[in-house]
């Protein structure tokens, strides 16, 4: 079931980045060279996915901004057509049912990072599929949230005073998923990208990762 999301996350990316690039004249203008991407940023906001990106510089920088977007974009059929984020949504609760309980806010938080880092290192791998032409310095992020692009999102940690209440909901999850999770917030690694793609924990977490 876990795979089937990322599956379904990483395809729906790829759809709004079609829909999206290249810009369309109205918003190619605002660019200095709108021809190549230069950045990539995926976020989740609690309520749902999200999406940002960089062609570079503006014409006109915002004040105060190192890194230039145009905005965070909801992923969202009205945005980008043919996204369907009430099935990504559904597929979330049902990996983390209303069984868990306390800890369910916390752990499909957890799920959605997870994936979302999952599909970021996915459209890092091969940047020639992105509808695009990529700059030198590419990169493809998980941010921390809207308003803070520039600041990478952290591997995710269990509060000691919910740790039971983790546990008891980690056991309810499919057993692959839980493992996975469990390395996860084991990480040594503090920034979430980096405790995805170590595959952390060793061979037993990289056997729940496939």
């Amino acid at each position: 079931m876990y795979r089937d999301f990322v599956g379904s996350l990483l395809s729906s990316y790829r759809r709004a980045l079609g829909s999206a690039l290249p810009v369309r004249p109205p918003a190619a203008r605002h660019w200095v060279d709108p021809s190549r991407l230069t950045w990539l940023g995926l976020l989740e906001d609690g309520a749902g996915f999200q999406l940002a990106f960089s062609l570079g510089r503006l014409r006109v920088p915002p004040v105060g901004v190192g890194l230039h977007t145009l905005g965070v974009f909801r992923l969202v059929d009205a945005v980008f057509p043919g996204v369907d984020a009430a099935g990504l949504s559904a597929s979330l609760g049902s990996l983390v049912p209303p069984e868990v309980g306390a800890a369910r806010a916390f752990l499909s938080r957890a799920v959605a990072r997870l994936a979302l880092a999952e599909v970021a290192l996915e459209l890092a791998k091969d940047p020639r599929a992105l509808p695009l032409p990529t700059a030198e310095g590419f990169e493809v992020a998980v941010p921390a949230k809207a308003e803070a692009l520039e600041v990478a999102a952290l591997t995710p940690r269990v509060p000691e005073a919910g740790a039971e209440r983790v546990a008891a909901g980690l056991a309810l999850l499919e057993p692959s998923l839980a493992r996975r999770l469990e390395c996860l917030f084991a990480a040594p690694e503090a920034v979430l990208l980096a405790a995805v793609s170590e595959a952390p924990g060793g061979q037993a977490c990289y056997e729940a990762r496939s």
